[in-house]
């Protein structure tokens, strides 16, 4: 996304600055205090904590990625609630029945993992099966996701599908699952080219990341040139899924 964004707003003679806060409040609020004092012309943010009283504050055009930062600020997301029905329905059409979710404990305070979460847990409520959500404590660390989700899949012998919060979490669960010669189904999350090309054989939701990028620079854009006609405050863009090979 954040490649995206930057190679659209370079096409249109915008210069970038990128702030990556690393899912750490402190450091986000770090970058709004540098950005404002900084005078940019509008931020695309994409950050996962929610509720800070700055954004409140500003006085320039902000669109978000995902997520609901305030009643005045523009949203641009995917369909995360019928993402997460897909990606329970495709494990259910092969044959699944003890689905498990995976996200992160940050990741459920995002209201696009809880829509996620949402889908999966009606699909299979309506499906009369049992539902289990696992939170990984450290949502970057790759060896942490590594250690906790084999000792999950050690603990329960059961489970024959998982729904990863995204694709690289999937990766790491698929390798595990090969290396216990384990029947496991899994559907990742945001197939993103880099994914799709190094793991053809994932299935995975795949969100419309170049048209949310679009989307979010023509939003901000408007809003930097006081052209507001037609502007809603939140735009929901669908998703699809991936099979395989």
């Amino acid at each position: 996304m954040i490649f995206q964004i930057e190679n659209i707003l370079s096409e249109k003679h915008y210069k970038v600055l990128i702030c990556n806060t690393m899912d750490q409040t402190e450091k986000e609020r770090s970058y709004l205090d540098m950005l404002l004092s900084n005078q940019v012309d509008g931020m695309i943010v994409g950050a996962h904590n929610i509720g800070i009283d700055i954004y409140q504050r500003a006085k320039l055009p902000i669109v978000a990625i995902d997520r609901k930062m305030s009643e005045t600020i523009t949203v641009v997301s995917s369909d995360n609630y019928q993402g997460g029905r897909m990606a329970a329905e495709e494990l259910l059409r092969q044959g699944r029945s003890k689905i498990i979710h995976v996200n992160s404990i940050r990741q459920k305070e995002a209201p696009s993992s809880y829509l996620r979460r949402k889908g999966y847990e009606d699909v299979m409520t309506e499906h009369g099966l049992p539902f289990k959500t696992y939170e990984l404590e450290s949502p970057f660390d790759p060896e942490v996701k590594k250690q906790i989700l084999s000792s999950l899949l050690d603990q329960d012998p059961t489970i024959d599908g998982m729904f990863l919060s995204d694709d690289l979490t999937a990766a790491i669960a698929l390798s595990i699952i090969r290396k216990r010669n384990r029947d496991i189904q899994i559907v990742g999350y945001d197939g993103t080219e880099m994914v799709t090309t190094l793991l053809p054989e994932l299935t995975t939701i795949v969100q419309p990341i170049r048209a949310m990028a679009q989307l979010a620079v023509d939003l901000l854009l408007k809003e930097i040139n006081n052209e507001f006609d037609g502007i809603k405050k939140n735009y929901i863009l669908p998703v699809t899924l991936r099979r395989g090979t």
